[in-house]
């Protein structure tokens, strides 16, 4: 075969391939439409170890969702469906006044019967069948809940709260929640009734309201509950006991219960006041069995009874009183009391379990069955007897003593039942095990565990019936599975909620919501889809956080003063300590009167004064004259001022006594004061210490404020990726910095460079290369192509296009950022010579062979828009250019 024959058989089969692949995929998405029904919900709620129920209903009200829509039967699979429902024991579909639609699958109507049904919903269509056990609860309105419990009796500070909350109505099935209760304080499920528990941990009136909701309806109840410190009388709570071992219990009578031969360890629990000063005690009395004490310390029991006090019997009664107690306010005890024991010799039988529970026997075939006895203690496992129940029994189809059950070829019984029976003390305690009769052998397969994903069931590894179709755990067909039980509906991973964040002043936040760890959709609290901008809460203007109170600072003669504030450390806005009231300046202006002066008097021949130590201009009070001590100087005693110690006149004959006082240096902040000599008899100074020049003037003394500055520190160059530092010199004092010429220089920094642009080519021109910001760029365009000529230049330099239609050869000023650079050429005008240049762009051959592999890989459609819309070419185009690509040798 020729190269130009295999280029076109290869093209001709990639278009061949290309129609095939598409065909193909179309067959195939509708073969696997073809799917038999599957029952994902009964009524909006999901199948339970193959049980569905469906919503409550109220006898007289219309059965409805409480958005007033009828529930529905849903289920997957390829439409249409018929549905079917029929009650177990009765020719009735559904509970009178119900109707299931055959067509939509919708519960509607208005229910007139009361009370629990069983049905099998079963949906059907053209490729199959499914079935599920419903049950439906239907109920009056005096089934709603009337919650009767009044009011609460008091509590005490560290004491153990516990109080029923008695309510009429259905209590089966019932949901107890508490709003606005103290955190101390607990609701929680206890039998047919909930109640109030937790440890006080303040005194005070607690208001809060109790809500009970038995899925007929809800009832809510606002209560005020009282904690003081008075004494709380004791109360034995049977349900906070703990057992610490594996056989005592309380039995189904609230008699304590243990075995005789094990272990007994039972930490007794009492409400009431149980604290340092008032500790709750225990007593015991009557007798206990040998082997058990009761340590009245802690209200603990424990030991083992290892003598026969049962003797022939299953148990033995004691009657024995367990005591617990405090004092009250008076000084006096008050009790609480628990009563009877009893001593079983093994335990007691609750229930009895069969295995397989659930399985088919082929007619005239058996199957063995196995039976544990659930209970309490160490239970006799023996099984009294085995029976076969059916409805007319064929005579060949029994059980024996072993569980071993032949199922005679006659029997005309499609489903018959398994029982176990055993006794406790002459009571019958039994199970019982569902078994289908089928007239063939099974041939099973395994199905594989499938993993289910957002949209689509999974399903649990199992075996299935090529004939029947049956559904077993095994592959010997032994233990039956309804579809209910192998698949896994579809749903949504939501993982752990995402907590609630609360919007602030600057930000916003996000409700409380799960995300899907597979598909990564967003949900509220109620598992209903939401997007990321239903879930934001906006800002919240008054959603501020504040830092710690800033006391007021005062004014002085000087300086401003600062008010008493807090700041929010988002906003950074000034607030009053109420948190709510904002500043827009929190300044004091300047209070002339407001000087800080000196306890000290500063001396002059004048008189006396403070002087103010902000250094405000005014620098004192008022000179007040000196007070002399005497009229005159003696010899011995100078004339003195009273208030400041002025020496007004020396002695007599005074000679001066001079002491050195040493200066201290100025800063940038401060003056400071030259070293001087003063005499000690008069108020003289000198500057020498000979006392030869006296200081008549003060103002000699001051060593005027100024700056003291370091050593000069050089420049750092600024680069493109850091900045750079300006010389400067620093101010020991105040460690500001300074130029050169001692002015101060506020911000250091010396901005980064321009980056570098790169220029990696220029388009049909010469002079690319790396260039800075500002520089000056010289580009010459490249040889023109055949038959035409320079024509312009066209440089692009961010939102800047420069163009040049005059020199192949131009000049521009370089911009930061990136420049796109490009001579273009015009058709050669006649009469010039044209100098043939190599045309380096890519040829027709080079084009088509481009085509060629785009058609394998995006196909015909894929083709047409890189022919037709991206290359913007014509069909004639399109073939002349495949010729020329079977014309290359």
């Amino acid at each position: 075969m020729t190269k130009r024959k295999f280029l076109i058989a290869t093209f001709a089969f990639v278009l061949v391939l290309c129609l095939t692949i598409s065909m193909g995929s179309t067959i195939a998405y509708a073969a696997e439409d073809n799917l038999p029904p599957t029952i994902v919900t009964v009524g909006g709620n999901t199948i339970q170890d193959g049980i569905g129920t469906l919503p409550s209903a109220i006898m007289g009200e219309p059965y409805k969702d409480k958005d007033g829509n009828n529930y529905k039967i849903v289920a997957t699979g390829t439409t249409p469906f018929e549905y079917k429902s029929m009650i177990l024991g009765s020719d009735a579909g559904m509970p009178a006044g119900l109707t299931l639609n055959s067509e939509t699958g919708e519960i509607s109507g208005t229910s007139t019967v009361k009370g629990e049904f069983r049905i099998t919903i079963s949906v059907k269509n053209s490729f199959g069948s499914a079935s599920v056990l419903c049950v439906i609860r239907i109920f009056d309105a005096e089934d709603k809940p009337v919650i009767k419990t009044e009011t609460l009796p008091n509590g005490g500070v560290g004491s153990q709260y516990y109080q029923r909350i008695e309510f009429e109505g259905y209590n089966q099935l019932y949901f107890a929640t508490l709003t606005g209760a103290p955190s101390w304080l607990k609701i929680v499920d206890q039998g047919v009734s909930p109640c109030l528990t937790g440890t006080p941990t303040e005194a005070g009136t607690f208001t809060f309201t109790v809500n009970i909701d038995n899925v007929v309806g809800v009832a809510s109840k606002e209560y005020t509950l009282k904690i003081n410190d008075a004494p709380i009388a004791p109360k034995i709570e049977k349900e906070l006991f703990v057992f610490d071992d594996v056989y005592s219990k309380f039995d189904s009578y609230g008699v304590l219960s243990v075995v005789q031969g094990k272990d007994v360890d039972i930490q007794f629990a009492a409400s009431g006041t149980n604290t340092a000063d008032n500790p709750m005690k225990w007593e015991l009395d009557g007798t206990l069995p040998s082997g058990l004490t009761f340590y009245e310390d802690t209200g603990r029991l424990a030991g083992k009874i290892t003598e026969d006090v049962v003797g022939g019997g299953s148990n033995q009664y004691y009657y024995c009183s367990f005591i617990a107690k405090n004092r009250n306010s008076l000084g006096s005890y008050s009790t609480s009391t628990l009563s009877q024991l009893v001593v079983y010799k093994n335990g007691w039988k609750e229930s009895v379990s069969i295995t397989p529970d659930n399985t088919t026997v082929q007619k005239g075939g058996s199957r063995k069955f196995s039976a544990v006895v659930e209970g309490w203690g160490d239970v006799d496992q023996t099984i009294k007897y085995w029976y076969a129940i059916g409805s007319n029994l064929s005579d060949n189809t029994k059980i024996d003593k072993n569980g071993v059950l032949t199922v005679g070829s006659d029997e005309t019984n499609t489903e018959i039942k398994v029982v176990a029976i055993t006794y406790n003390d002459g009571l019958e305690v039994k199970g019982e095990a569902v078994v289908t009769i089928v007239d063939h052998a099974h041939n099973t397969i395994n199905v594989p565990a499938k993993a289910k994903s957002c949209t689509e069931n999974g399903n649990i590894e199992h075996f299935k019936c090529t004939v029947c179709n049956g559904l077993f755990s095994d592959a010997g067909a032994a233990n039956s599975l309804t579809e209910e039980q192998v698949v896994i509906p579809a749903g949504h991973e939501y993982g752990t909620i995402v907590t609630k964040v609360d919007a602030t002043c600057v930000a916003t936040g996000t409700q409380a919501h799960y995300e899907c760890s597979v598909c990564h959709k967003l949900f509220d609290e109620s598992n209903a889809e939401k997007t990321a901008d239903e879930l934001t809460i906006a800002i919240n203007p008054n959603g501020h956080i504040f830092g710690e109170l800033h006391s007021e600072k005062p004014a002085t003669c000087v300086a401003t003063g600062t008010k008493e504030h807090k700041d929010c450390t988002l906003c950074h806005k000034h607030f009053a300590a109420d948190g709510v009231t904002e500043f827009a300046d929190i300044t004091i202006a300047v209070d002339e009167n407001a000087h800080n002066l000196a306890t000290e008097w500063t001396k002059t021949k004048d008189g006396h004064y403070h002087v103010c130590k902000n250094g405000c201009t005014v620098g004192h009070d008022e000179i007040k004259a000196h007070n002399p001590d005497r009229a005159a100087a003696t010899e011995t005693d100078p004339v003195k001022c009273t208030v400041c110690d002025y020496i007004i006149a020396p002695t007599l004959g005074h000679m001066h006594h001079l002491t050195a006082v040493l200066g201290k240096g100025a800063t940038c902040t401060e003056d400071g004061r030259k070293t001087y000599y003063a005499c000690d008899g008069c108020e003289l100074k000198f500057k020498d210490e000979a006392g030869a020049e006296e200081i008549t003037d003060e103002s000699w003394l001051v060593i005027p404020k100024a700056h003291r500055f370091g050593e000069w520190i050089e420049e750092v160059p600024a680069t493109t990726e850091e900045t750079g530092t300006k010389a400067h010199k620093d101010c020991e004092f105040c460690h500001k910095h300074f130029d050169e010429h001692d002015n101060e220089i506020e911000d250091l920094t010396i901005a980064k460079l321009p980056k570098s642009t790169y220029i990696v080519t220029i388009e049909n021109g010469t002079g690319g290369g790396e260039f800075k910001a500002g520089e000056t760029i010289t580009i010459t365009a490249g040889e023109a192509p055949e038959g035409k000529e320079f024509d312009k230049w066209v440089v692009v330099m961010g939102d800047v296009t420069l163009t040049d239609e005059n020199n192949a050869t131009t000049t521009f000023v370089m911009k930061e950022g990136a420049v796109e650079i490009k001579a273009t050429y015009k058709d050669k005008t006649p009469g010039v010579e044209v100098t043939p240049t190599e045309n380096k762009g890519l040829s027709g051959g080079a084009i088509a062979g481009i085509v060629v592999g785009s058609v394998a890989v995006v196909g015909i459609g894929g083709f047409a828009i890189l022919w037709f819309a991206i290359k913007k070419k014509s069909f004639a185009e399109l073939i002349a250019a495949i010729k020329g690509l079977f014309k290359k040798k």
